[in-house]
C-alpha cells in the first residue's frame, strides 16, 4: 500500500499549504499544552500541533475513517520524535454516547476527478468500519484528562454536533478553537453557519476570521459574503460574557 506520508517541517510543502493557519497556532499554543485535533484526517495539522506543544504536551487526534486513520498513523510513525505526544483515535466525536458513526464519511480530496466526489465539498466518502463514537466530554472523563487548551475542529458539517458533546470541556477549560466555517457543507448536514456561530456565542466565545483580530460584529452579513461552495478558517476565543449582541440576523 502506498501512503502519502511525510515528515513534518515548517518549511515543507505539505505543512506550508496551511502556513497562515499554523502561524496562528504558534501565537496561541505553548509547550506543555493539550491540543485536540477533531477531524485529523492524515495528520497535516496533528503533526504541527505536536511540534508546538513540545515533549511535555499532548495531542489527541480523532479520525473515524479507515482510509485516513491509517495514513494518520503512518505519518505519526514516520515522525518518531513526535509520536509519543500523540494519541490517534479511530473515533467520531458526537453529541451523546448513544450515537454511532455513519457507514462512510468524506476523508479524501483527490486532485483528479472522482465519480463519487461530493458535489458540495468535493470529498470522497470512505468507510468507518471499526470506528467508535462518543462525546469529547466522555472521552476526556474516562481517561482522566483534566485540561484542554486548544481545539482544532474540521468535521465537514458535524461541527454543531461535536460542540454539543464538548459543552462541559468548553465551560471548564475555555480552550481556543480553530474551525472551518463552510455554509454549504453545514447546510448539507442539516445545520447552518449562523447556527454554528450562535452556539459559540451562547458558549461565551468571540469569533474572528483567521486573518483578522477583530471579532465579528455582523455575523449574518459575514456568512452571506462567503462564496457558494467556499469555506473560511476561523478562530474562537473565550469571552467573559456571551456577546449575543454581536450576532445579528435571524437564527435557525
Amino acid at each position: 500500500t502506498a501512503y502519502e506520508i511525510y515528515q513534518c517541517d515548517w518549511s515543507s510543502d505539505v505543512c506550508s499549504s496551511d502556513l497562515s493557519t499554523f502561524q496562528r497556532y504558534r501565537r496561541h499554543l505553548r509547550p506543555g499544552a493539550v491540543a485536540v485535533d477533531i477531524g485529523a484526517n492524515i495528520g497535516a495539522h496533528t503533526l504541527p500541533l505536536a511540534m508546538l506543544v513540545g515533549p511535555s504536551g499532548r495531542v489527541l487526534a480523532f479520525e473515524p475513517t479507515v482510509y485516513a486513520h491509517a495514513k494518520l498513523c503512518a505519518n505519526i510513525a514516520l515522525n518518531s520524535d513526535l509520536s509519543t505526544r500523540i494519541a490517534a483515535e479511530q473515533m467520531m466525536l458526537t453529541a451523546t454516547e448513544s450515537e454511532s458513526a455513519p457507514p462512510s464519511l468524506p476523508s479524501s480530496w483527490p486532485l483528479v476527478h472522482a465519480v463519487s466526489r461530493d458535489e458540495v465539498h468535493g470529498g470522497v466518502p470512505k468507510g468507518t468500519v471499526g470506528a467508535r463514537a462518543g462525546s469529547l466530554d466522555s472521552y476526556l472523563a474516562t481517561r482522566g484528562i483534566e485540561r484542554v487548551d486548544f481545539i482544532k475542529l474540521d468535521v465537514d458539517g458535524y461541527e454543531c454536533t461535536v460542540l454539543d458533546g464538548s459543552a462541559k470541556t468548553l465551560a471548564r477549560d475555555r480552550p481556543i478553537l480553530a474551525f472551518e466555517l463552510a455554509p454549504d457543507t453545514l447546510a448539507g448536514s442539516g445545520q447552518s453557519a449562523l447556527g454554528l456561530l450562535s452556539r459559540l456565542f451562547d458558549l461565551g466565545y468571540m469569533v474572528t476570521p483567521e486573518d483578522k483580530d477583530e471579532p465579528l460584529h455582523n455575523a449574518s452579513a459575514f456568512v452571506s459574503s462567503i462564496p457558494r461552495g467556499a469555506s473560511l478558517n476561523m478562530f474562537a476565543f473565550p469571552d467573559r460574557q456571551p456577546p449575543r449582541e454581536r450576532l445579528t440576523g435571524s437564527l435557525p
